[in-house]
């Protein structure tokens, strides 16, 4: 993912480079025509990808927050709707379980949760940061978002309030959780919120 980004934009300066010097009276549309197309990428399409990942069912719309590294490992926290969040209430993991279905979605590929289990988080290799000579980052029994997102390389400062509430979420009773590969998704009723973290 680094590298895409890397080679758009290498590519987009040489055009603005080579319009600039070839074009100068047009040179202004072309800077109009990359902010455009930034605003799209960063607005629309990285949020529609993100959001893609999230099961259908869920009816999730509104996103409270997003960060994304440049190798595309990030986090996402949306809003959980009213009525999933009396769903899942009332039925628990069978309600997850039901909803878990393929999105049909031109942004993401990605395959299906499964196994959805109920928080606390128990420690596993996925939290216990990055492996060097066999030896893992953080010596820890208590899960943390931070060390499950440095796991997989990514170096994402993502906002302390949001933080805490995370590691609050994910070390007591009440939410549910689930793997798909170097990804996980995390369901929270009490908090109205889905966390979703991943990395490309």
């Amino acid at each position: 993912m680094l590298e895409l980004y890397f080679l758009i934009a290498v590519a987009a300066a040489g055009l603005v480079i080579v319009v600039y010097i070839e074009y100068p009276k047009t040179f202004s549309s072309t800077v109009c025509i990359f902010v455009v197309f930034y605003l799209w990428l960063e607005f629309y399409y990285l949020p529609q990808r993100v959001l893609s990942a999230v099961p259908s069912d869920f009816g999730v719309e509104k996103t409270l927050y997003r960060k994304e590294d440049l190798d595309g490992s990030g986090i996402a926290v949306f809003e959980l709707p009213d009525e999933t969040k009396d769903k899942i209430e009332r039925y628990g993991l069978k309600y997850l379980d039901g909803a878990n279905k393929k999105n049909s979605s031109r942004y993401t590929d990605d395959g299906l949760f499964e196994n959805w289990g109920e928080t606390p988080i128990s420690i596993n290799e996925a939290w216990t940061g990055p492996v060097m000579d066999g030896i893992p980052a953080y010596k820890t029994s208590i899960p943390q978002i931070s060390n499950y997102l440095s796991r997989y390389n990514s170096g994402l400062n993502i906002d302390s309030q949001i933080e805490l509430q995370i590691n609050s979420v994910i070390q007591s009773r009440g939410s549910y959780f689930a793997y798909q590969n170097v990804r996980l998704i995390i369901v929270s009723p009490s908090e109205r919120v889905i966390v979703y973290a991943y990395s490309r």
